[in-house]
């Protein structure tokens, strides 16, 4: 049985490009980026159950009996952390103003790597993701 593989390096590039894309998209309001690897399917989604956390999954093709490798990650975007936030107001109007603070640059808690079927797919995930998918939800 082969078994589509590549290499971390390659796949911690396209994820942080499609990280990057996902950003920029949220951004400007536009669709994604296509990917870089014409060969590899992507999607980007807000994790909400882990904050301000995005989950990016890329799938390889599928191999002959069906199976794929899905490379998961689950990160921060860049962000800034103010120091300080005072508001004033009332019911029906409320300003807000930030000093101070730093810069946090993205996060990840890594890539993970598993092979796949369209039995096995893990419950919140999407089933196989075609070459050439660039999602962002």
């Amino acid at each position: 049985m082969s078994r589509n593989t590549i290499p971390k390096k390659k796949i911690r590039g396209l994820l942080l490009m499609t990280a990057a894309g996902a950003m920029a998209s949220a951004a400007i309001l536009a669709p994604a980026p296509a990917n870089a690897d014409p060969n590899i399917g992507c999607e980007t989604v807000f994790w909400w159950t882990l904050g301000s956390t995005q989950r990016t999954i890329c799938d390889t093709p599928r191999d002959a009996d069906g199976t794929w490798m899905r490379y998961r990650e689950f990160w921060t975007p860049a962000h800034a952390v103010p120091l300080t936030t005072r508001c004033s107001g009332g019911a029906y109007s409320t300003t807000c103003t930030s000093s101070g603070g730093y810069w946090q640059p993205q996060t990840s808690k890594g890539i993970e790597s598993y092979p796949v079927n369209d039995g096995n797919v893990v419950s919140g995930e999407p089933g196989w993701l075609p070459a050439g998918t660039d999602v962002l939800r």
